[in-house]
């Protein structure tokens, strides 16, 4: 008689079989030729079932029902969001049990399927089809045209299947419903919309074909442009921090008005310096970034841009109490009315920067932290952005241009009624003058951007020259001004001069004439 783990197959068949016909376990044991206890311990076994092992499902069959009603309310979510809404919910388990649960429901995990791009054969057979219907009038377009994406029915179909995305038909009629509702719910005025849009589209594609011929060219060019950018700035940005050097190892001339000035000139020009290099770096690399940071670089920028014109009025407002009231000079241009005019030079630059933020952060609340490339029209894309750049550009030029060339009118009134061996006053006068013409550099400077928006030209032919006239209109601007105005100072000129040549020449010494 063996025991119950030596039943045969055969015996816990007959076991079986007798159980079900209810016959008792002393005949069953009989029959199958086995102990009684071995019938009883099988039965039992059976009844009850086998213990399962291994650790007991972190999930009850509630946890299950609440997670598959998550699922079929939004069945199109991915896993990470389903597994977010359910552990929101108060339910504890990981993003793996939360897989495994919507397996064991039926429900498979897929990867929505990506558009591929356009190959060599479609794209020109878009350039084909833009050009023939170019001269198109609107009410030719009433009629979809004969094009793969192009036509204007392509976009309708595309406004139909957003609005399906929020519908759940449970079956083909519902389905139809659906289709049919969201089609009737396109109004007339839509449609006449993208009618009126397709000569821009095709204008567009045309343009977009003339770019992708020219990137060759321009690309075997870049390496070049950046060395030949970058190295004027990187010399000028050296020649800015010898003279700075310079004038912070003679303390007695930061002691005059003229000088702190002159300093805070450069320091401000090397700042734009270095976040124009930075710009154009981005530029050139198409490197995406925050857009709160590119509203920082950009802000920093266009307030460094409106401090030189601020900074040369007030430096020619020294000039003319200088020559018209001589005796004054030293009680009016004191060291602390010149922080304080620095302070306000500031104060005034970062009104228009400070009024686009704040229109910014009222406006566009969100997208602060998507990457993106780092231009200024978009980030400040609204018009009234445009409308503030001009109007306190305008506002600055004009009072900037008012005060230099009152200053140059009252100094060369002064000059002339002067006798003629007043060098001083002549000086002062060349001096202004000086200023005047940095001015005009820095009005050229501003023209960057208003010419850069008029390009109805060849792309290829477009990219060369804004690139001449980032050169020509931003950079030696910035850069020339200071240097002439450094070197044609008489007592700055010997200690510049010892400081950039190392004190290599020995006959250059940084002697300060008394």
């Amino acid at each position: 008689m063996g025991k119950t783990a030596d039943l045969t197959v055969v015996q816990k068949t007959v076991i079986d079989t007798l159980h079900k016909e209810g016959k008792p376990q002393k005949v069953i044991a009989k029959d199958a030729g086995c102990l009684q206890s071995a019938v009883s311990k099988h039965i039992h076994r059976k009844l009850s079932g086998r213990k399962k092992c291994g650790r007991k499902r972190c999930t009850s069959n509630r946890d299950n029902r609440s997670l598959e009603r998550i699922v079929k309310q939004r069945p199109f979510k991915n896993l990470g969001e389903i597994h977010k809404e359910w552990t929101e919910a108060g339910f504890s388990a990981s993003r793996a049990t939360t897989h495994r649960r919507i397996q064991d429901m039926g429900y498979n995990c897929r990867i929505s399927r990506v558009k591929p791009l356009l190959n060599q054969r479609q794209r020109q057979k878009r350039v084909t089809w833009a050009k023939e219907k170019k001269d198109w009038i609107v009410a030719q377009w009433s009629k979809p045209a004969n094009s793969p994406d192009l036509n204007p029915i392509e976009n309708l179909r595309g406004i139909v299947k957003r609005k399906m995305r929020d519908t759940r038909p449970n079956n083909a009629d519902e389905l139809k419903a659906a289709v049919k509702a969201a089609w009737a719910s396109i109004t007339p005025q839509q449609c006449h919309r993208l009618i009126a849009s397709m000569p821009r589209r095709i204008d567009a594609t045309l343009h977009k074909a003339a770019v992708m011929n020219d990137t060759t060219d321009v690309t075997q060019l870049k390496p070049l442009k950046a060395v030949l950018s970058m190295l004027p700035c990187l010399f000028f940005l050296y020649v800015n921090g010898v003279m700075l050097f310079a004038l912070l190892r003679k303390p007695l001339l930061l002691e005059s008005s003229r000088y702190i000035l002159f300093a805070h000139l450069l320091l401000t020009d090397s700042l734009q310096l270095v976040v124009t290099m930075l710009l154009y770096i981005i530029a050139v690399t198409m490197f995406n970034m925050i857009s709160y940071v590119c509203v920082i670089i950009t802000t920093i920028a266009s307030i460094a841009v409106k401090i030189s014109p601020l900074n040369l009025a007030v430096m020619s407002l020294e000039r003319y109490v200088a020559v018209c009231f001589p005796l004054r000079h030293v009680d009016i241009t004191t060291t602390r009315r010149t922080g304080n005019a620095i302070a306000v030079i500031w104060t005034v630059a970062s009104l228009d920067s400070v009024t686009q933020i704040f229109v910014l952060v009222s406006h566009e609340n969100k997208g602060f932290t998507v990457p993106r490339f780092c231009d200024r029209n978009s980030v400040f894309r609204l018009p009234i952005f445009s409308t503030l750049n001009i109007s306190f550009t305008i506002i600055y030029f004009v009072l900037v241009g008012m005060v230099m060339i009152y200053t140059y009118i009252a100094i060369m009134i002064t000059v002339k009624s002067a006798s003629s061996c007043n060098s001083n006053a002549s000086k002062a006068h060349r001096t202004v003058l000086l200023h005047l013409l940095q001015f005009c550099l820095c009005l050229t400077s501003t023209l960057f951007s208003l010419i850069n928006r008029l390009w109805n030209i060849n792309r290829n032919m477009a990219i060369n020259v804004q690139y001449a006239l980032f050169l020509g209109l931003i950079i030696f601007p910035k850069c020339l001004s200071p240097l002439i105005y450094g070197l044609r100072d008489h007592t700055f000129r010997h200690i510049f001069i010892y400081y950039f040549t190392f004190g290599l020449k020995s006959n250059v010494r940084p002697v300060i004439k008394t």
